[in-house]
C-alpha cells in the first residue's frame, strides 16, 4: 500500500482508519469492531494476537517481531486452542495468519524456550500441524510470508492453501547445523521440490527466495512488502455469500488474484541453489552420503560454491545429516504417490515418521551440544558423537526409524487422525 498523508486518513470512513492504523502500528488498540479472542494469560496476549473480522475472516498474528516471532511452549498451547475454537466457530469462514513486524512470519521454535520441553513440545506441535492441514480443507488458510519462515514456522502454515511471498522471504529449514533433523514434515514438503533440491536443502540448511517458492509450488502469491498491509485489508473487509467452502475459495481467489496480478515474482532473484539445479540434481541424487561429498568435492574444483555446501554437511551433526538423507529417501516414493498438490496422507506419514526421529534424537547428547555451542557458548564446534560421518553406521541410522515403545517414550507412537 503506498505511503498515506494524515489528511487522506481523514477522508477515509472511521472503520477504514481503524483497520489502517492498527495494521500499520499507528494505533496499540484493536479496532472496536473487531472482536478480540480471549487468552490465557497476559504473556499468551501480547505474543498470540486473534481478531475475529465480522466477515468470516479469523486473523492470527504471531507476535514476537524482536525474536523474529520465534515459538514458545506458552505459544504452542495457545494456538491449539485457537484452532479448536476455529473449528467449532460456524461463522468462522477463513483463517489469515501472519507475523507482526517485516522481519519474519516465524523463523522455527524458541530452542532457549522449548529446549527443556523436549518431546512434550513436539507431540502437541506436530498434531497441531495435522489439524490446520486438516482445518485448511474445510476453512483455507491463508498465510503470509514476509521475512524469515523457518523450522517451526513452515510447519504451521505450508499447508495453507494460499501463501502470499514477498522480495523480503527466506525459506529455510536449518536444523542439522546443530544436530537435528528438519522436522514438521519436512521430509514431505521438501520432496515436493523439483529434482533433488529438497534433499540438498535438509542436509545444508541452503535457502530459497521467493520466486523460487512461487516456481515450486510451495507458494501462490507474490506482492512487494510494502503491499502487504493492502493484501490484509483486503481480506479483512472482503464479502463472502455464503460459508460454502468452494464459495469463500473461490472470493479469496478473487481478491488475491485482484492484487497480485500486477506483480511478477520473476523479476525477483534467484536462488544460488536453484540457478544450479542440474549439478545440484546429479550431485544430491546419489544413494549416499559419502558419494555425495565426493561429487561435491569435484564440483568444488569448478565452483566454490559446491565447496561451502560440503563444508557443512562435514561441519553438522554427522548423525543428524546421515538420518536426514534416510529420511528423504523414505519419502520420496510416498510423495511421488501422492501428486504434486498437498496431501494429508503424506503430511501424516512425514510427521509421524519425523516423530519416531525425534524422540530418539532428543535421547541423545548431539542435540543439547548443538543448541549450548549455537545459543550459550557461541563460536564453540560442537562435539558430536560419532564425531565423523564414516563413523556412523548403517544399522545405527535405521534405528532411528524403528516403531516406539514405551521404553522410548511413555506416551509411544505418535497417530495422527483427521477427526
Amino acid at each position: 500500500m503506498a505511503e498515506a498523508s494524515k489528511d487522506a486518513f481523514v477522508l477515509l470512513p472511521q472503520r477504514r482508519m481503524e483497520q489502517i492504523a492498527r495494521h500499520f502500528s499507528l494505533i496499540p488498540q484493536v479496532a472496536p469492531s473487531i472482536q478480540v479472542q480471549p487468552t490465557s494469560s497476559e504473556g499468551e496476549l501480547k505474543d498470540i494476537l486473534t481478531f475475529q473480522h465480522d466477515n468470516g475472516c479469523f486473523e492470527i498474528v504471531l507476535n514476537r517481531p524482536k525474536q523474529l516471532n520465534t515459538l514458545t511452549v506458552a505459544m504452542l498451547h495457545r494456538l491449539i486452542e485457537v484452532i479448536r475454537q476455529i473449528e467449532s466457530d460456524p461463522t468462522v469462514r477463513f483463517v489469515l495468519l501472519r507475523g507482526a513486524g517485516e522481519k519474519a512470519f516465524c523463523a522455527g521454535g524458541d530452542l532457549k524456550d522449548v529446549a527443556g520441553a523436549q518431546v512434550d513440545f513436539i507431540r502437541p506441535e506436530y498434531k497441531l500441524d495435522f489439524d490446520i492441514a486438516w482445518l485448511n480443507l474445510k476453512k483455507p488458510f491463508v498465510s503470509v510470508w514476509n521475512g524469515f519462515v523457518m523450522g517451526g514456522g513452515v510447519g504451521l502454515s505450508h499447508a495453507s492453501r494460499y501463501i502470499v511471498v514477498t522480495e523480503k522471504t527466506v525459506f529455510a529449514m536449518p536444523e542439522t547445523k546443530i544436530g537435528f533433523i528438519p522436522d514438521v514434515a519436512a521430509s514431505y514438503f521438501l520432496n515436493r521440490l523439483p529434482g533433488f533440491i529438497g534433499t540438498a536443502m535438509a542436509l545444508t540448511g541452503e535457502r530459497l527466495l521467493s520466486s523460487d517458492l512461487i516456481s515450486a509450488g510451495l507458494a501462490t502469491h507474490y506482492v512487494p512488502s510494502h503491499e502487504v498491509g493492502e493484501i490484509i485489508l483486503a481480506l479483512t473487509s472482503i464479502k463472502i455469500p455464503s460459508g460454502d467452502v468452494a464459495e469463500v475459495r473461490h472470493s479469496l481467489e478473487g481478491v488475491l488474484h485482484r492484487l497480485t496480478e500486477r506483480f511478477d515474482s520473476g523479476g525477483q532473484p534467484m536462488s544460488d541453489i536453484l540457478r544450479r539445479r542440474k549439478v545440484v540434481d546429479r550431485v544430491f541424487g546419489a544413494s549416499t552420503l559419502a558419494l555425495i561429498l565426493q561429487s561435491l568435492e569435484k564440483e568444488a574444483a569448478l565452483d566454490p560454491y559446491f565447496k561451502d555446501l560440503a563444508h557443512r554437511i562435514r561441519s553438522y551433526g554427522p548423525t543428524a545429516v546421515s538420518v536426514t538423507l534416510r529420511m528423504m529417501r523414505k519419502m520420496q516414493d510416498v510423495v511421488r504417490r501422492c501428486g504434486a498438490s498437498h496431501s494429508l496422507e503424506a503430511h501424516k506419514a512425514a510427521l509421524e515418521m519425523e516423530y519416531r526421529i525425534m524422540v530418539r534424537m532428543l535421547s541423545r547428547n548431539d542435540t543439547k551440544e548443538g543448541v549450548v555451542c549455537l545459543l550459550i557458548e557461541k563460536g564453540r564446534r560442537p562435539q558430536f558423537d560419532p564425531r565423523t560421518i564414516e563413523a556412523v553406521s548403517d544399522e545405527f541410522i535405521e534405528s532411528f526409524f524403528h516403531p516406539l515403545t514405551e521404553r522410548d517414550h511413555l506416551q509411544g507412537e505418535l497417530r495422527l487422525t483427521s477427526d
